[in-house]
């Protein structure tokens, strides 16, 4: 496979070891420093005390290596589930801002949400899924198709603001889509972020869309601005 691949690692944590499990994978997470596996962020939920790590792959050699040594070798861990996908669209002026939006002190309601989507409604329901963001008020980060997945074939993120019952949003704007069979909801608690700037940059240039393109043209003299003002 050419080119990188995002990956989505569930770690399934026994009941007693929650808290020592999720600190021990944040920590092992940031810390790895190795080419090829860049650790984007890590969310836990609040239906389930388990955590979620989105890594940018680009070296499956590497990726097998953090999975043995950074992720499942850690005390707690009872399970690990992992989906890719190197398909889909985003919104880049929200992936460029998303660890302002998700800061501890900001007021925002934030969510990830599977898909199962009916055989040869794929395009239909990611098309319609994408044009979310223009009529309503939760902001479709990503639509992603995932890969290897246990839950959906299609992966959106979901931002709202605090007051955004995202229930309600689903079950009025998603789960109405034709070809949409069911759909599995992760409600975030918070965020632990890792990305440098260049990940994000990469991010945006996979999933760029339409009119994002044109945000890429001069994302080098962004990048040296965001170098500057945010990474000192």
């Amino acid at each position: 496979m050419q080119g990188p691949s995002l990956a989505f690692i569930d770690t399934i944590t026994t009941s007693d070891k929650d808290g020592v499990a999720r600190r021990h994978l944040q920590e092992n997470l940031q810390l790895w420093r190795r080419s090829g596996v860049r650790p984007l962020w890590l969310n836990t939920f609040r239906n389930r005390a388990d955590v979620r790590s989105v890594c940018l792959v680009e070296d499956f050699q590497k990726f097998n290596r953090l999975m043995l040594e950074e992720v499942r070798s850690v005390e707690g861990v009872r399970e690990t589930r992992t989906a890719f996908s190197f398909v889909g669209v985003a919104n880049v002026n929200l992936l460029l801002d998303l660890e302002m939006l998700v800061l501890p002190h900001t007021e925002t309601s934030s969510c990830y949400l599977q898909l199962r989507v009916e055989p040869g409604e794929d395009t239909h329901v990611s098309e319609t899924v994408t044009n979310l963001n223009h009529d309503s008020a939760v902001s479709v980060v990503w639509s992603l198709i995932s890969y290897s997945g246990h839950v959906g074939d299609i992966s959106l993120l979901l931002l709202g603001d605090a007051e955004t019952d995202m229930s309600e949003f689903i079950l009025n704007h998603v789960r109405t889509i034709k070809g949409v069979v069911d759909t599995v909801a992760d409600e975030i608690v918070d965020w632990t972020w890792m990305a440098e700037p260049d990940a994000i940059i990469t991010l945006c240039e996979m999933f760029a869309q339409g009119d994002d393109i044109d945000d890429l043209v001069d994302m080098d003299a962004w990048d040296e601005e965001f170098l500057e003002d945010e990474w000192k």
